[in-house]
């Protein structure tokens, strides 16, 4: 028999368990720590610094550019600059994922290409508005 803690928010709680049910609970806590840190990282802004979200869509079909901070118009001619340096691969990237709505991965699945080609694919984007930008 092991003693086993459950930590709540107020108080902590010891019981006695079986060798083998020790081992499922400890187990259980390993995967709820990792769960927890995963969806810690999935709500980490990375808006507030150079970092930040260069290009962004706030609903199917409609573009912001948001560059710095600041929010520019599709017809700025800086934007129209760097729409033409895009590759026709990263021209359909895009215009699927900025103009349509579009995810990551439908673009990737839409496309037959895999999902880190197309973030890699992304990365190039955004790196192209931003040397045109700043």
């Amino acid at each position: 028999m092991k003693k086993y803690e459950y930590s709540f928010s107020n108080e902590s709680v010891i019981i006695e368990v079986s060798d083998e049910w020790a081992g499922i609970l400890a187990e259980l806590d390993r995967e709820e720590y990792n769960n927890d840190h995963a969806e810690t990282r999935r709500h980490v802004s990375l808006d507030d610094g150079e970092d930040g979200e260069w290009l962004s869509t706030a609903k199917k079909g409609e573009t912001l550019i948001r560059v710095a901070g600041k929010i520019f118009s599709p017809d700025d001619r800086r934007f129209r600059k760097g729409r033409k340096a895009l590759s026709k691969k990263q021209m359909e990237l895009y215009e699927s994922v900025y103009d349509r709505g579009d995810s990551i991965g439908e673009y990737a699945a839409d496309n037959s290409v895999d999902p880190s080609t197309a973030s890699k694919r992304n990365s190039a984007v955004i790196e192209k508005f931003k040397k045109i930008f700043e």
